[in-house]
């Protein structure tokens, strides 16, 4: 990995931790708190946010990573449809945890 793909892969992962943070915690913010159910324990005060934008930002440079790799997989009309498809599979199993 050069250096040119780790500073792609880190823009990356500061992007996706502000649209995360537009997305769930302006926008839908009102939203979550009218129908989220309440039980001691449930929210961390204070919230551990360095935590979330240290994982969008390791998330960041693996996605740069294997981008610049470009995965070349037998019988794929496109080199990165095996990225998308890998992305793909670990945002739903992100998802479902």
């Amino acid at each position: 990995m050069n250096s040119k793909t780790f500073l792609i892969g880190i823009a990356g992962g500061i992007v996706v931790f502000l649209m995360g943070f537009l997305i769930y915690g302006l926008l839908l913010m009102d939203y979550f708190g009218a129908n989220m159910s309440s039980y001691p324990g449930l929210i961390k005060e204070p919230m551990e946010i360095w935590a979330i934008g240290v994982g969008n930002i390791i998330w960041g440079i693996l996605l740069a990573y294997f981008l610049s790799i470009g995965f070349r997989v037998p019988y794929t009309e496109h080199p990165y449809s095996f990225c998308l498809l890998w992305d793909q599979t670990l945002s739903c199993l992100a998802s479902i945890i």
